[in-house]
């Protein structure tokens, strides 16, 4: 998802972020708002017979089947914000090993 990166990276660089903490909130909040922008597509362009709906075919998970459509969406949220968190955490470790040091000498 490299426009999430991008975008995470941008705001890191705008406010100065040093420490993980704060990319790893970002990256949760992040994923939330995309996780929402992506639950307004209309139902009629996910049910086309095409790759999106291959795609939630194919990665559909049966083992909710018993959940209320509340503990769902509930579980979806919150693995969602985790996983954004865990990126967001992971993309500060890769900006911190391959970024150059200002202080260091040429």
């Amino acid at each position: 998802m490299p426009p999430f990166a991008f975008l995470l990276r941008f705001m890191a660089r705008r406010f100065r972020w040093e420490r993980p903490w704060p990319w790893a909130i970002a990256g949760g909040v992040l994923a939330a708002l995309v996780a929402a922008a992506c639950s307004l597509l209309s139902v009629r362009s996910m049910s086309a017979p095409d790759w999106p709906r291959f795609l939630a075919e194919l990665f559909e998970l049966h083992g909710a089947n018993g959940a209320s459509l509340f503990s769902r969406n509930t579980l979806a949220c919150l693995t969602t914000i985790l996983g954004g968190m865990a990126t967001g955490t992971l993309l500060f470790r890769m900006d911190r090993a391959f970024s150059c040091d200002a202080n260091a000498s040429n």
